[in-house]
């Protein structure tokens, strides 16, 4: 994750807001991240999340500084409070403009979570469209920034309360979870806007929510993924767009590129069952030590050898110098 193809890949998760809040919230709200004072309505810090990425690689403590400070040079963590900007401020543009058309359309949403408050949250939000539209900094109650950080913690596991009980109950078997939560917590948004939907016979809801989700994180995920082209191979081909969007829904699912290539296309399922389910450090492991030492004996032997591979697995700039 800490290279610079992986931090441009991250911008997908717009994707994510424009399923969570729409199109149009979500675009009015794309230079977010670039705008100071009064016209960035809310902020990470806001929330009390500051720097966070997830609750995953939260905990900075021995070789995990290491691994955050690759976060901040490679641009993942920039583009990642981008992402969390922009989903934020599309958030509160599509919960206030509700409130100011339909109080009881939030009573419905959020009744149950603020119960005797909810009317209190009515007029807050109300309060923060009558802002916005007179182009003023919004006052952000605490049961608006509540609700916040309720949406996005249903998108991306940003506290341990979003990680699995398993998760919880195992501290020592939380390798297993590594690079692995996000994709949890996409699988967890499929579970509860499509199948319990179809199971409380809502079949039309469910429906909709699988087109919106699908369309929403193909389309960003494979627009991404060509952007990356681009940025790593200098050219992008439009015919590929289709495979980038099929791609981008197979790694819902745990099912990169690279476990097709090397396992699932050959045959090999068990292979790329046991890639999925077990944690990246023994690939990482022998490819940083099993492989590059047979290149020193071969290298040894006379052989020719590509150390290209190789590069790719330096931090931070690696994967671009490889694919450069």
């Amino acid at each position: 994750l800490a290279q610079v193809p992986a931090a441009a890949t991250q911008l997908a998760d717009i994707g994510v807001s424009a399923y969570s809040h729409g199109l149009k919230s979500t675009l009015g709200s794309i230079l977010t991240p670039f705008q100071r004072g009064k016209n960035l309505n809310v902020t990470m810090e806001d929330l009390g999340i500051g720097s966070q990425i997830s609750a995953e690689v939260g905990t900075i403590s021995g070789t995990a500084k290491l691994l955050d400070k690759a976060f901040t040079a490679s641009g993942f963590r920039a583009v990642d409070r981008a992402g969390k900007t922009i989903f934020l401020n599309a958030g509160l543009k599509k919960n206030a403009a509700i409130a100011s058309r339909s109080s009881a359309a939030i009573q419905k949403k959020w009744g149950k979570v603020f119960g005797a408050e909810t009317e209190s949250l009515i007029q807050d939000l109300k309060a923060v469209q009558k802002a916005m539209k007179a182009g003023q900094k919004p006052e952000l109650t605490d049961n608006v920034k509540l609700l916040l950080w309720n949406e996005l913690a249903n998108v991306q596991p940003i506290s341990l309360s979003e990680m699995p009980a398993a998760y919880l109950k195992s501290p020592n078997g939380r390798i297993f979870y590594a690079l692995k939560s996000f994709a949890l917590k996409q699988i967890d948004i499929m579970r509860r806007d499509i199948l319990q939907e179809a199971r409380r016979g809502n079949v039309g809801t469910a429906a909709r929510n699988l087109m919106a989700y699908g369309t929403s994180i193909g389309m960003a995920g494979g627009t991404m993924q060509m952007a990356r082209d681009l940025l790593t191979k200098k050219e992008t081909n439009i015919e590929d767009f289709p495979d980038k969007v099929f791609e981008t829904w197979a790694s819902l699912f745990f099912m990169n590129k690279y476990t097709t290539d090397k396992y699932i296309a050959e045959g090999n399922v068990a292979g790329g069952l046991a890639s999925i389910l077990m944690p990246a450090a023994p690939e990482v492991i022998d490819s940083l030590t099993g492989q590059n030492f047979k290149k020193l004996v071969d290298t040894y032997e006379g052989e020719e050898v590509d150390w290209g591979e190789s590069v790719g697995a330096v931090p931070v700039i690696g994967r671009l110098m490889f694919d450069l």
